[in-house]
């Protein structure tokens, strides 16, 4: 990693930048990078290379590139909370089990998990909502049980809201429900957008 101060970034477009701040050029060669996590703890960094549908560890190098889990369609939200990985497409929140620092094999789509479909659903309940924004903003509260998940807008003018809100949803009761079941072979259901709780709304994309 270069340790000096740099004016200029992406392909000679200057960074304006407030007094006393410097830029510095972490990494590059990715296609399409999007959102960041930072370990608070241990300043571990994850990025979701929306060009590559996966989600890569940043190493302290600045140079390695390591990926750490990959399913179609991944363009955005990212989170970590309670030994999961989550990140999210379009269409679908997915997680896989992760520890910071996982070394070994790119986890797949075989190995996704989902946690929240129905992102593309209308307001009647049925597919085929329209465009608008596709990245889909993640984050969990300090106790790391609530999730929320924001959609975003379809224009910049909507006729109504439906799309413009933030929906959380409490994944502690949702995984303590999976492990009280009677039968080890039930596979835990994931939960529907419409379902979760409004927590926000007439919001464009937050």
């Amino acid at each position: 990693m270069n340790d000096g101060c740099i004016t200029s970034l992406w392909e000679g477009n200057l960074a304006w930048l407030q007094p006393n701040f410097c830029a510095v050029l972490y990494t590059d060669g990715l296609v399409k990078p999007r959102g960041l996590h930072i370990n608070k703890d241990d300043n571990e960094i994850l990025l979701v290379e929306r060009g590559k549908s996966r989600v890569v560890r940043l190493e302290d190098d600045g140079a390695s590139i390591v990926p750490v889990a990959s399913t179609a369609g991944l363009n955005h939200g990212i989170e970590l909370a309670g030994g999961y990985l989550y990140a999210s497409t379009p269409t679908t929140v997915y997680r896989w089990p992760y520890q910071t620092g996982q070394a070994g094999n790119n986890l797949d789509y075989e190995e996704a998990q989902e946690v929240i479909v129905g992102m593309d659903l209308n307001a009647s309940n049925e597919l085929g909502a329209p465009g608008g924004h596709t990245t889909r903003t993640l984050a969990f509260d300090a106790d790391g049980r609530w999730l929320y998940v924001s959609i975003g807008s379809l224009g910049n003018v909507d006729g109504d809201s439906f799309r413009s809100r933030i929906r959380r949803f409490d994944i502690t009761a949702w995984d303590d429900a999976a492990s009280s079941s009677s039968s080890a072979s039930v596979v835990q259901q994931p939960l529907n957008f419409n379902d979760g709780e409004v927590f926000a709304d007439g919001l464009r994309n937050e």
